[in-house]
């Protein structure tokens, strides 16, 4: 398989939209935890909160490269970018799943725990725990096209 034939790799119209989706879906889950009041009380939701803050940075700045790179016609699959690529998204990829893992336990607790009872607090949670999965989700197939990349550049 070419180089040219994976999806979501760096500037390519695939690759944008998974940058642009895990911004959004990252933007959701940190506006859902930050209407909750008593977010700020639990380590792992603040953990949440900064990864997501993270990730929406990291995705925000590479979706504006993949859109320059489309629009100048470049070219993102040399080795430097490459390798820049995969450092950040893999630091990304095990901060994020660190984080919505400790999270979606906390948010279990409290609903088999019934110490939600009504509260639209623990809807938020819940909510905020979701979208950062799906976030985690586009990340994963950027991380998984990146990866295969990197492994074509040594063959």
């Amino acid at each position: 398989m070419d180089i040219v034939d994976i999806v979501g790799r760096p500037a390519t119209r695939i690759g944008l939209a998974l940058r642009v989706g895990q911004c959004v879906f990252a933007a959701g889950s940190l506006y859902f935890m930050n209407s909750a009041t008593d977010f700020n009380g639990v380590t792992a939701y603040r953990l949440l909160l900064h990864a997501m803050m993270a990730i929406i940075v990291w995705s925000f700045a590479l979706a504006f490269l993949d859109a320059y790179a489309l629009r100048k016609q470049w070219d993102l699959q040399g080795p430097a970018a490459v390798y820049f690529f995969v450092v950040g998204d893999v630091v990304c990829w095990f901060l994020l799943v660190a984080a919505l893992g400790s999270s979606s336990g906390v948010a279990s607790l409290y609903v088999y725990a019934h110490m939600c009872s009504g509260s639209h607090q623990c809807l938020k949670h819940q909510i905020s725990v979701a979208l950062g999965w799906i976030s985690q989700g586009l990340l994963t197939a950027s991380v998984q096209a990146i990866i295969y990349i990197l492994r074509m550049l040594h063959y």
